[in-house]
């Protein structure tokens, strides 16, 4: 269920928030990792979001700091799903400390969940209208669905090296969670200062792919989504 208390008529940015929680909530999922010695003790927490899906397998876009003491030997990794209990085993593929991103592989969906598409960040206008879709959990409270925080840009990443910055400030939980333009995500939210949001934008995350994905420099105009 998703519940907003408004004035009526609603804003835009409300209506904003209500569409974009219909209709992407479900390729918005929770990770924690758990100290393997007391596999009940959170050891981090934070949201992340899928990016491809096939069967029972799904990758998944995170904030790399919220899992920088992450040790396979020490900890275990979950995904929970939007509205779920069940926690999924998950496993870090690849990382990149520089840019803050981190790509997981979530294994044992029930079916294949909704991806989430990348926008180009060229056409985004200042002050734009954005949407950040994120679990707001702490290590005390863990949500079964995502909450929304909409808001609006107020630098765009060709201004701002590609970062872009915006009005939608959330807690820790929401690092990871995607900041939503347009019905496509325009960045992954990993800061915040004063009031401040910050996510690394679509290209960011593309400039990593490539890297990732061992693409030729040469090749500038290739996007790996």
């Amino acid at each position: 269920w998703f519940r907003v208390l408004t004035m009526w008529p609603p804003t835009n940015l409300e209506v904003l928030a209500r569409t974009t929680f219909a209709e992407h909530h479900d390729s918005v999922v929770t990770i924690l990792t758990k100290e393997r010695e007391s596999p009940t003790k959170l050891s981090a927490i934070g949201s992340g979001f899928i990016i491809r899906s096939s069967g029972s397998r799904c990758l998944v876009m995170a904030c790399r700091h919220v899992f920088r003491h992450f040790d396979p030997a020490k900890h275990t990794m979950h995904a929970r799903l939007s509205g779920q209990h069940l926690e999924l085993d998950a496993e870090v593929m690849r990382l990149d400390d520089a840019r803050d991103l981190m790509l997981i592989r979530v294994v044992g969906m029930p079916r294949a969940y909704p991806a989430l598409e990348f926008c180009d960040c060229s056409n985004v206008p200042d002050r734009g209208d954005v949407v950040l879709l994120a679990f707001f959990s702490t290590y005390a409270l863990v949500f079964l669905d995502p909450g929304v925080l909409p808001g609006n840009i107020s630098a765009p990443p060709q201004e701002t090296n590609g970062v872009v910055h915006h009005t939608c400030v959330g807690t820790s939980g929401c690092f990871g969670g995607p900041l939503i333009f347009d019905g496509r995500v325009i960045g992954v939210y990993n800061g915040i200062k004063s009031r401040t949001g910050f996510s690394a934008s679509a290209e960011t995350v593309n400039a990593a792919m490539k890297d990732w994905l061992h693409i030729p420099p040469g090749l500038s105009q290739f996007n790996v989504f």
